[in-house]
């Protein structure tokens, strides 16, 4: 049994995607979108490089 004193915990969930943020900001949880299913969770994309042959 966890005891969290009813405090949520925030989730980020990062991600490579083709399209994703080139630039990211310090507070990258204020970048990230929002997962409505879930309270405090949050999703961003980040662009990988790619190598164009």
């Amino acid at each position: 049994m966890l005891n969290l004193d009813e405090k949520i915990a925030k989730c980020l969930i990062i991600y490579p995607n083709r399209i994703g943020e080139e630039l990211l900001d310090r507070d990258l949880w204020q970048q990230a979108e929002e997962i409505k299913a879930f309270k405090a969770f949050k999703k961003i994309a980040i662009k990988l490089p790619s190598f164009d042959a």
